[in-house]
């Protein structure tokens, strides 16, 4: 797969897909930022050939590089990540479900 670019967004509880996505195959156990607020999750948009992913860069409670990221993205299977036409289709998703995801991976609608 090409990497064509890689959009990293900070987010508390954030999760992203189309509408038939349910689970991320990751964990996400809530951790405390810096800053005193929590956080389970943090995404990143990765553009791989001609499509957009939302993968995960926090996973298991550590904060992960986008390369990282996308390596265990690979390892579980790249089609198990919500995947979309556009960044801003993947962004928008993202935002429209934000505090979904769960510590388990699932998503709550």
């Amino acid at each position: 797969m090409h990497l064509r670019h890689v959009h990293l967004q900070r987010t508390n509880f954030m999760g992203g897909s189309n509408a038939q996505y349910q689970r991320f195959p990751t964990r996400h156990p809530s951790v405390q930022n810096e800053d005193g607020s929590s956080s389970n999750v943090r995404l990143g948009t990765f553009g791989l050939d001609d499509k957009s992913y939302v993968i995960p860069t926090m996973v298991d409670g550590k904060q992960l590089t986008g390369i990282e990221a996308l390596d265990i993205a690979k390892k579980h299977g790249i089609n198990k990540y919500p995947e979309f036409n556009s960044v801003k289709q993947a962004d928008d998703w993202a935002k429209k479900y934000h505090g979904n995801v769960q510590p388990d991976g699932s998503l709550k609608y």
